[in-house]
This record gives structure tokens, sequence and C-alpha cells, in this order.
């Protein structure tokens, strides 16, 4: 559940860093970390390394994710 909220609150705020997320869903940084993980081995997230701050990884949603995010025709 927590899995699919992540991937719902990154596709619509790109370029949202860890730290912004774990203080949005208001969970530790820990436990984001593991979340992330777990999209980006699943396909569905990519970290980018931002260009002006090398120390700052920004998370990006690919389509594999993002179709998970379109609402469904029932």
């Amino acid at each position: 559940r927590v899995l699919f909220r992540s991937l719902r609150v990154l596709d619509q705020s790109p370029e949202m860093t860890a730290q912004g997320l774990a203080q949005l869903l208001h969970l530790h940084p820990s436990t984001v970390t593991g979340i992330l993980q777990r999209l980006e081995k699943k396909g569905m997230l990519s970290r980018v390394r931002d260009v002006s701050d090398h120390r700052r990884v920004r998370l990006h949603v690919k389509p594999r994710g993002q179709r998970l995010n379109e609402p469904s025709s029932r």
C-alpha cells in the first residue's frame, strides 16, 4: 500500500528527493530507502544524479510505474 502511495506521489512530483518523500509521507528515511529500492528493482523508478549538486539524487517514475498510476477502466 505504501509502495503504491509513494509511486503516486513521485509521479505527481517529478524530481523529488528521497528526503522530500520521507517528509511528505511522514516516514523514516530508512523506510523510504527500502521502498525506493523495491520500486527501482521492479523497474518502476530511476534515480538520477542532480547535475548541479552531485550529492543529490532525483527520483523519476519510469513508464512501467506510470502505467500503475493510470485510473482503471472499470
